[in-house]
């Protein structure tokens, strides 16, 4: 979407990482900082989730599990910031759902480049 958006490449990579920084980094932080403060422990389980939906987060649970298992015989167990522990079915059917909410939010983001086109290309 940036790039076609902006003239300069540069300008698109810079709005690009501004972006997942302020999705990924900024949002969670301001929002647990404020939870913490307003002393709001319901909202405080949402900013967790939303948390548990970054894809850093997730490469550490999955890095974590796999790392601390030890044995083959030893079941994987992810630690998660929201739910705890889980097993690797329940870890990866949330993988799977944050992964299609990406999708859409792609798709969405395609949608809405392709508006802004004047050639209709899909």
């Amino acid at each position: 979407y940036f790039s076609h958006r902006f003239k300069h490449t540069t300008t698109a990579v810079i709005w690009n990482i501004s972006f997942a920084a302020v999705i990924w980094l900024l949002i969670p932080f301001i929002s647990v900082l404020l939870f913490d403060i307003m002393r709001l422990h319901a909202a405080e389980e949402l900013a967790e989730m939303y948390m548990d939906a970054n894809p850093f987060v997730q490469g550490v649970a999955v890095i974590e599990g796999t790392i601390h298992s030890g044995l083959e015989s030893t079941p994987l167990y992810y630690s998660w910031i929201q739910s705890g522990t889980s097993t690797v079915w329940t870890s990866s059917f949330w993988i799977f759902v944050v992964m299609l909410g990406y999708v859409l939010i792609g798709c969405v983001f395609v949608w809405w480049t392709c508006r802004r086109l004047r050639k209709r290309i899909l």
